[in-house]
């Protein structure tokens, strides 16, 4: 009897047909990913102060000749 263990499936990250590939299990892959994804929603809440639009300065009307 033999017993195969099931091998995780695999992605190849090699850009385009010329370059060698490259290739990481989709377990990795996903955790990676998922790591990066709410290190960046941390990093972009940490700033999100600093994005802020400022308002804008409030401008005098102008008197009929453009002069104020």
């Amino acid at each position: 009897m033999v017993i195969r263990t099931p091998q995780l499936p695999q992605l190849n990250l090699s850009r385009n047909q010329f370059e060698r590939p490259f290739f990481v299990d989709m377990e990795s892959f996903f955790e990676f990913s998922f790591w990066i994804s709410e290190e960046l929603l941390d990093l972009e809440a940490k700033f999100k102060h600093r994005n802020q639009p400022r308002k804008p300065m409030v401008e005098e009307p102008l008197d009929a000749t453009g002069l104020t």
